[in-house]
């Protein structure tokens, strides 16, 4: 995500509210990229402040176990293999991403919403 893009969607926060961005665990020629650690490093940047990191699961618990779904037909495409070439499972979660604004962040703006 573009330093610019967080900064934008942070203009329309107030004060001291929060923007929750989730962020998928993403491949690039067979490697795990930190997505989410990227994110934080173009909110660091921008002046946000790191409230909480949580996981939200996307695949089902069936009994006490996470139940990741496999890739079929997709296999061959290089997002969705290894550095070996073998075919991953589909993520199980999503990393959430809770940022805070500040409380005395644009104070050139001082009044912020709709008029």
């Amino acid at each position: 995500m573009p330093t610019k893009d967080l900064y934008a969607a942070a203009d329309w926060v107030w004060p001291g509210g929060h923007i929750v961005i989730t962020c998928r665990p993403w491949r690039r020629h067979g490697r795990l990229l930190d997505l989410p650690g990227k994110v934080g490093d173009a909110a660091d940047a921008i002046g946000l402040v790191p409230a909480d990191h949580c996981i939200a699961l996307t695949a089902p618990i069936r009994g006490n176990r996470v139940r990741p779904r496999i890739v079929s037909r997709a296999g061959h495409l290089p997002e969705n293999t290894d550095i070996h070439g073998h075919t991953t499972a589909i993520s199980a979660h999503l990393d959430v991403l809770v940022l805070r604004l500040p409380n005395t962040r644009r104070e050139e703006t001082p009044q912020r919403g709709v008029a």
